[in-house]
């Protein structure tokens, strides 16, 4: 059957929205960090396939905020900040999730978010410099699958893998400095029975598997010295780790 037959209904969406709100901190030597606002409008469609069993949504946003705070990098540790005067952000998002086969769930999403700083009032960020922190590209795929009858009833295991791309960094040296992408995949296994009136479930999960070493985020800072040298702070992803939990419902 051709898979346009398969495709039950398509609903096209619009929206666009304005905030506004104030920002914390102060900027050097001691001024407050004026409020924000933001301008949003977006795309999409949603729809079904194969009888509803799988759900996907398709959309694209374009925001602008305005005084966007970020830390103040000739400044470190001293809680000052700095104002981007504008920053965009936008790009496709698409997000597919539902019910494969009787018991197998399936979630995958992907975004492709292009961020910029379109004005400034200061070095850094730079005027038309991509913003720091946000991933161009993300992805990530989710299964799980649930045991309805027999033996294994009750049981449900599930994986899946995330993937970022490089981060851009504000460095005020003007080194062009990236922070790289990574990818990790987790793993889960549940299981719950009933007791009499009770249920009992526990859950197991494995993130980082692989205990894949990669950064999440960097923050270079200038430190004014008679050598003239910077620096950098990097935070760690988190390696591999488990948790386990049980829960008793009465």
């Amino acid at each position: 059957m051709p898979i346009a037959e398969e495709i039950k209904s398509t609903a096209y969406y619009s929206n666009y929205s304005e905030s506004f709100g104030a920002n914390l901190g102060k900027v050097w030597p001691n001024q407050a960090v004026p409020p924000s606002e933001a301008e949003q409008w977006e795309v999409g469609a949603k729809t079904e396939f194969f009888g509803g069993r799988l759900r996907a949504t398709l959309a694209y946003y374009d925001l602008t905020k305005t005084n966007v705070a970020t830390d103040d990098n000739l400044r470190p540790n001293q809680g000052f900040s700095v104002v981007a005067g504008a920053v965009l952000s936008r790009g496709p998002e698409l997000d597919i999730q539902g019910k494969i086969l009787p018991g197998w769930n399936v979630i995958a999403t992907y975004a492709n978010t292009d961020v910029v700083t379109t004005k400034t009032f200061n070095a850094y960020p730079a005027q038309g410099d991509r913003y720091h922190g946000v991933p161009r590209n993300t992805a990530s795929f989710w299964n799980t699958y649930e045991f309805k009858n027999g033996d294994w009833q009750g049981l449900k295991v599930g994986g899946g893998i995330t993937l970022r791309d490089n981060q851009a960094t504000n460095d005020p040296s003007g080194a062009d400095l990236e922070v790289p992408g990574y990818e990790t995949v987790d793993l889960m296994a549940a299981y719950s029975r009933n007791i009499g009136k009770s249920k009992i479930s526990g859950q197991f999960n494995v993130n980082n598997l692989l205990d894949k070493y990669h950064y999440s985020s960097i923050m270079p800072y200038r430190i004014p010295s008679a050598l003239g040298y910077d620096t950098s702070y990097v935070s760690f992803g988190t390696p591999r780790s488990f948790m386990g939990s049980i829960k008793i419902e009465y």
